[in-house]
């Protein structure tokens, strides 16, 4: 199998769901974790309130979604001290997270 871009998403559900709290969640995500070498695509959203169909997962509030040019890319981001200073501002945050790294080609 040939291993190329790796697509990383993650999904966070928030202890405290209000608008100013999901905002600024979004806007520490946008600060720490968009400038990253390596980083092809960064998309981050909230979920859509209006889906309610059976296949959905209801379970979260904020998605990101960050496509690497490969698995060192990855593994460089997690270590890297933005990533670091964002996971420490916001892991209080959480109620949980859902990671998912997939090989894309």
């Amino acid at each position: 199998m040939q291993k190329t871009q790796l697509f990383h998403s993650v999904f966070f559900q928030l202890k405290d769901s209000s608008e100013s709290a999901i905002e600024a969640f979004i806007n520490d995500c946008r600060t720490y974790l968009r400038d990253h070498p390596g980083i092809l695509s960064f998309h981050i959203g909230r979920i859509v309130e209006d889906y309610q169909r059976d296949v959905s997962m209801r379970d979260f509030h904020v998605s990101l979604h960050i496509i690497f040019e490969n698995k060192q890319s990855h593994d460089n981001y997690q270590i890297s001290n933005k990533h670091t200073i964002f996971v420490e501002r916001n892991k209080d945050s959480w109620s949980k997270v859902r990671d998912y790294d997939v090989y894309i080609q």
